[in-house]
């Protein structure tokens, strides 16, 4: 039956399984016994680091009677990994130029000591949007792209935009 049960955390830790052999002889008694070598955790040996850590994401969202809105969003993000340095350091935000606006309020890289280096504003770029979506759709796509100096693991990366959507005329 099932009363025999024992709630897991009640349940003592059960040693590892380890195949033995009955002895053929008895052996003399040993003084303390070896408790034997712990078995490496899989999941330490395997453990997946993330590329980076979100540290803060924020949006405030404003809509207006007339259908238009206003979003401005912020994010701050740690860099964990060299992979993270490569995938973060640019980041490219698409929007639809005839219907919206999309503005960088504040873009810096925050290195391990606290030293803030906003990015220039060379390094925010705008683009029209490339693709075969684009040119079937015949769209006003645009791609913000923003480029953080000095990014290294450990670096904050952190980024406010400002998103206004206009009514259609």
């Amino acid at each position: 039956g099932l009363t025999n049960l024992v709630p897991v955390a009640a349940a003592p830790a059960a040693a590892p399984f380890r195949a033995t052999s009955a002895p053929s002889a008895p052996s003399a008694p040993s003084a303390t016994p070896t408790p034997p070598a712990p078995a490496p955790d899989p999941l330490v040996r395997n453990t997946f680091r993330p590329s980076y850590t979100m540290l803060r994401g924020l949006i405030q969202l404003q809509v207006n009677r007339d259908g238009s809105s206003t979003e401005i969003s912020e994010t701050l993000v740690r860099i964990e990994t060299e992979a993270g340095v490569k995938n973060y350091s640019e980041q490219s935000h698409e929007y639809n130029g005839a219907l919206s606006n999309l503005e960088v309020l504040e873009a810096a890289t925050i290195q391990p000591d606290g030293t803030r280096i906003d990015v220039p504003a060379d390094r925010i770029l705008t683009r029209d949007q490339l693709g075969e979506e684009a040119a079937v759709l015949n769209t006003d796509g645009k791609v913000k792209v923003i480029v953080f100096p000095a990014v290294a693991v450990g670096s904050q990366l952190l980024l406010r935009l400002k998103t206004t959507q206009h009514t259609p005329e």
